[in-house]
């Protein structure tokens, strides 16, 4: 039993690159894994590991014995996983990730169907804008925005969603309708600094003419929802993500324009790792995810076809006059 808790320690720090990694993986400490590898090379009289304060790597005879052993443990995981599903409904912790403003949006709100569809799972939900390796980090599912580049996990689309320029009805009373992406210097803009890069978001516009824009800042914040609140109150132009902007559009809060420059939809997607078979506990949840995120109304809606509130017409015919 202790060669084979060394042996999954081991074939799990390989296959997350650290010990952390696999330590989350298992839902053990860090310094157990450490401890149980450490174990096996004793027992084996050999090292598995080269180990320096930044990476892992594996020595030949590691290289060996984890090609001999992750087949085995695979089916061996497969196996039970077979059997657990059948005799039990889905039970244990499933970790979530998703970026900020859709967790708040609009998986927070699923969060009770789930719990009282899935009685015997527990939830963690993790709002990040930061891009994040999730195998590594041990999150059993993620929903990101744009393309995906790690190969060692599935991905489903749930959406095309593009970026739109809005402001308050009242700024526009006040300040007229940009015609044109050129006009936009003449206008109070609002910018967002991301946390994850410490930048300023430039403006994408699609298009004919496809360019962006980096917005001359009368206001500048880092919370995506204080620039959406800073929009409604009136501070001036903003571009947002349609899952954010649109409840404000149809509520009549915010109104969109230059409508025929959207930017280019981006993907948002839900993704987990990539796995012979997929835990029953992290399977329902995507399935779940899925089918109530795909082609949802706000993540599927298209800017250019809004028809503008009647407080928006008016406020910029008061402007026009």
């Amino acid at each position: 039993m202790e060669s084979l808790r060394g042996i999954v320690a081991f074939v799990r720090t390989v296959s997350a690159g650290s010990f952390s990694g696999a330590a989350r993986q298992l839902g053990v400490t860090t310094v157990a894994v450490s401890r149980n590898v450490q174990r096996l090379e004793r027992e084996l009289g050999v090292r598995l590991l080269q180990r320096t304060t930044r990476s892992l790597s594996m020595t030949e005879e590691g290289r060996r014995l984890f090609e001999a052993t992750r087949n085995a443990l695979s089916a061996l995981e497969t196996a039970h996983e077979a059997i657990a599903e059948r005799v039990s409904e889905p039970s244990g912790l499933v970790r979530i990730l998703a970026i900020t403003g859709f967790s708040r949006l609009y998986v927070v709100p699923l969060l009770a169907t789930m719990r009282t569809r899935f009685p015997r799972l527990s939830f963690e939900l993790q709002s990040s804008d930061h891009v994040v390796d999730m195998v590594e980090e041990g999150f059993d599912v993620g929903i990101r925005m744009g393309q995906v580049a790690e190969g060692h996990v599935v991905v489903r689309k749930l959406a095309d969603v593009p970026r739109v320029i809005c402001a308050a009805p009242e700024y526009l009373a006040r300040r007229g309708v940009p015609g044109s992406v050129g006009e936009l210097p003449e206008h109070e803009c609002i910018a967002y600094r991301s946390p994850a890069t410490g930048r300023i978001v430039r403006w994408e516009f699609g298009g004919d003419a496809p360019t962006s824009y980096e917005p001359r800042a009368t206001l500048t914040l880092n919370d995506v929802f204080a620039v959406c609140d800073a929009a409604i109150a009136g501070h001036g132009l903003v571009q947002l993500p349609t899952f954010i902007a649109t409840p404000r559009i149809r509520n009549g809060d915010l109104a969109p324009v230059l409508v025929d420059r959207a930017s280019a939809p981006a993907h948002l997607v839900l993704q987990y790792p990539a796995r012979p078979l997929t835990p029953a506990r992290v399977r329902v949840v995507v399935d779940f995810l899925y089918q109530a995120l795909h082609d949802h109304p706000d993540l599927t809606f298209d800017p250019r076809r809004i028809v503008m509130p009647s407080k928006v017409t008016a406020a910029v015919q008061r402007h026009a006059a």
